[in-house]
């Protein structure tokens, strides 16, 4: 199983409007999610959480994997 830490600029891709970067970074977070674990680190958690509710960023989070 494969472990993958995720950057802040796709979580922001996915949370955000559509757009074709949204639309590449939902497929690229889906691949990898699918190979292993997910992983957000407390800076990518901080980044986050000063632009979006934590309600948000944990439903994106959990369906990650």
């Amino acid at each position: 199983m494969t472990s993958t830490l995720v950057d802040t600029n796709i979580l922001i891709d996915v949370l955000g409007p559509e757009s074709s970067a949204r639309k590449w970074s939902v497929v690229q977070l889906a691949r990898v999610s699918d190979a292993g674990r997910v992983l957000v680190n407390q800076v990518i958690y901080g980044e986050l959480a000063a632009a979006f509710r934590r309600e948000t960023i944990h439903q994106v989070l959990d369906a990650a994997g």
